[in-house]
């Protein structure tokens, strides 16, 4: 998953990933001047501080985006539960049914 700040629209990446580190050439959208920044994903704390300094006004689509991302973090990892369970009990109710083919078995 892309960070935040390169998925909510500020940035847009030119080129990339090069090299051995998937280093991302992004320039700014909202800047005339288009600045470009090399960074890697893990690296983003001068984008970061360029949108600080530059456009404070458009913090609140990080933040958003941030917030969207923990939000689909947070149902996959429910789905994956969910499945889990369902999985689980699948199999506790298959043992539960063989157990029981088993004492009738016995029984006769």
């Amino acid at each position: 998953m892309m960070p935040p700040i390169l998925e909510c629209g500020i940035f847009k990446v030119c080129y990339g990933p090069v090299g051995a580190n998937n280093r991302l050439f992004v320039e700014c959208c909202e800047c005339s001047t288009r600045p470009q920044y090399k960074v890697t994903l893990a690296q983003t704390g001068n984008l970061y501080r360029h949108v600080k300094t530059h456009h404070p006004d458009l913090k609140y689509k990080i933040k958003l985006k941030k917030i969207e991302q923990q939000c689909i973090r947070k149902e996959q990892r429910n789905e994956k539960m969910k499945q889990a369970k369902t999985q689980k009990y699948r199999e506790k109710k298959k043992k539960e049914k063989e157990m029981a083919e088993e004492k009738e078995e016995e029984e006769e």
